[in-house]
Order: C-alpha cells, then sequence, then structure tokens
C-alpha cells in the first residue's frame, strides 16, 4: 500500500524512483528472501518463516513480474509440510 502510494503521489520532485528503479528494488526484496529462507541457521528454520518469506516474495513477484526463483521450491517445501527442502522434511511433519 505505502509503495502504491508513492508511485502514483503527484510529486514532481527530482528524486522520484523510476518504474526501473521499483524494478531493481524488487528483485533485491525477492533475492535477499530467499537467502533469509536458505540460509537460516537449524535444521528446521520453521513453517513460519517459510510461510511469511513465501506471502512476501509471491507477493513481489506478481506486483513486478519477476521470475519465481527460489519460490518454485519453497512452494513446494510448504505443501510437503517441511521449512527447508522437499528431501528434507522431518518425519513427524510427513
Amino acid at each position: 500500500m505505502v509503495a502504491s502510494t508513492i508511485r502514483t503521489a503527484d510529486n514532481p520532485t527530482d528524486d522520484r524512483c523510476s518504474l526501473t528503479d521499483w524494478q531493481h528494488a524488487a528483485q533485491r526484496a525477492l533475492t535477499a528472501l530467499g537467502e533469509q529462507w536458505t540460509t537460516t541457521a537449524g535444521p528446521r528454520p520453521g513453517r513460519k518463516l517459510l510461510a511469511g518469506c513465501l506471502h512476501q516474495g509471491l507477493r513481489l513477484a506478481r506486483e513486478h513480474r519477476l521470475e519465481l526463483d527460489w519460490l518454485t521450491e519453497a512452494g513446494r517445501c510448504r505443501a510437503a509440510g517441511s521449512g527447508r527442502g522437499v528431501g528434507d522434511v522431518p518425519p513427524g511433519w510427513r
């Protein structure tokens, strides 16, 4: 909502972000979310973390037409009930 308001504001200043700027920022944010999910310490980073990263990542990908990258694997993990890799589903989560 904030980004949408800023993008559509009638502001004639020279420091206004271009569509390309927004696209690059969205890609950086999507990459950071993926790194957060894949590099979280511990054997089970948790379903909450996975769900949060997926929710934010999918929204960024949709709004900015980004490649799904890590989101595909994360979606498979969510469907399998794991917080990590599909093959790493803990026995109690199957």
